[in-house]
């Protein structure tokens, strides 16, 4: 009888667990599935997915850089040409051209170290005739002081100048030209002859371009590549002077750029170099500067001007620049500096200002120089303002 009772009890267990199921399919659904998932089985296919992926990756990786020269020997490739203007880009010049010197040397070791680098040398004409205040030299003719008279280069090619009036004298520096033959030629044209003009010494047509501006009635200065603050990141070229180089490459990067073109007045540094008092007082190269009877303008307009100490010492022709005009191209920023040249000149009876061939900036001059602003300064070369004007 036990036995049957037994029976009887499991067959009624049975019915009401077959109803339940009935009523509710899909919590059944539910709980079937819940109890097939298992979590080992989902780790396992997860980490099987990311040893996959991370095994793709790292052949990629392992094959990028075959990928892309394999790529770039299939595309077609164009050079885009940027014309440089001191140490960067005329981003304010949609249309540029970047004269590449034919004097640059090409480099063949990237890694070779700068200051040991063979020096640049230009091997020019030496069938020139020297005039009394240059030599023949392998790297052309270099400026001297003439041995019979004893006139400085200086003296002889800076544009005469007699000072008309009271009023303050104002001097506009254009720094940086002949990268574009087609952007110098017009600020020759279209420029008064009392702003002086600044060439880099790695101009192509150099000589021509200086020339051509002589015979206009400006007056010529030379860029003095010059080692900066953030150099070799920004490099102004084979011809640089750095700190550390010794004196015999130091003299055949200057002779380099003594020789790349006659009829200028000096040199004007670079606004970032590095360059010291006491870096002056010791490197031959600067002296020799001046010992051929040229000027130095500094343009750094922040520190007390490098060169000052010796040039006064010996009674060199030097100046320091006032004010950039253009070191912030906004319209805010240049319509301020030229209400400083008003200002400062007023107070400090002359200025000498330094601007960058940015269309924006030469527009600003031109603007001020049309201006009765303009009318309270005698507009003179530069060379008038320099201390020890012999």
């Amino acid at each position: 009888m036990s036995d049957f009772q037994n029976n009887l009890d499991e067959e009624i267990e049975k019915r009401r667990n077959s109803e339940t199921e009935s009523d509710n399919p899909t919590e059944n659904k539910t709980k079937r599935i819940s109890n097939s998932f298992s979590f080992r089985t989902f780790l396992s296919g997860l980490v099987i997915c990311l040893g996959f992926t991370t095994c793709l990756i790292g052949w990629a990786w392992y094959k990028s850089k075959a990928t892309n020269l394999a790529l770039m020997e299939k595309l077609p490739s164009k050079t885009a040409i940027v014309e440089f203007v001191d140490g960067g880009p005329n981003v304010a010049n949609s249309q540029t051209t970047l004269n590449i010197p034919s004097n640059i040397p090409k480099v063949e070791n990237a890694d070779v170290d700068t200051n040991e680098t063979e020096e640049p040398k230009v091997e020019k004409d030496d069938s020139s005739t020297p005039s009394k205040l240059t030599e023949n030299s392998a790297y052309g003719l270099l400026p001297k002081i003439d041995e019979t008279t004893g006139t400085k280069p200086f003296k002889a090619y800076q544009s005469p100048f007699e000072k008309k009036t009271d009023k303050p004298l104002l001097s506009f520096v254009i720094s940086n030209l002949g990268l574009s033959a087609t952007k110098t030629e017009n600020i020759i044209e279209n420029f008064p002859p009392q702003i002086s003009l600044s060439f880099s010494p790695y101009s192509n047509n150099l000589e021509l371009l200086t020339d051509t501006a002589q015979k206009d009635g400006h007056e010529i200065w030379l860029s003095l590549p010059m080692e900066t603050r953030d150099y070799p990141l920004n490099d102004p070229g084979p011809s640089t002077l750095l700190i550390n180089a010794s004196a015999e490459k130091n003299q055949a990067r200057l002779h380099n750029i003594l020789g790349s073109t006659q009829g200028y007045v000096g040199f004007i540094s670079p606004t970032n170099h590095i360059f010291k008092t006491e870096d002056a007082n010791v490197n031959p190269s600067v002296k020799e500067i001046f010992e051929r009877g040229l000027a130095i303008i500094d343009s750094n307009m922040s520190i007390r001007s490098f060169i000052g100490g010796l040039a006064d010492r010996n009674d060199y022709p030097h100046a320091q620049n006032n004010l950039w005009l253009d070191d912030n191209l906004s319209p805010s920023s240049l319509n301020q500096n030229i209400r400083k040249i008003t200002e400062y000149g007023e107070k400090n009876k002359n200025i000498i200002v330094m601007l960058r061939p940015y269309p924006s900036s030469l527009k600003a001059v031109q603007k001020f120089l049309n201006s009765n602003a303009a009318d309270k300064f005698e507009l003179a070369p530069v060379s008038a303002q320099l201390k020890n004007n012999y």
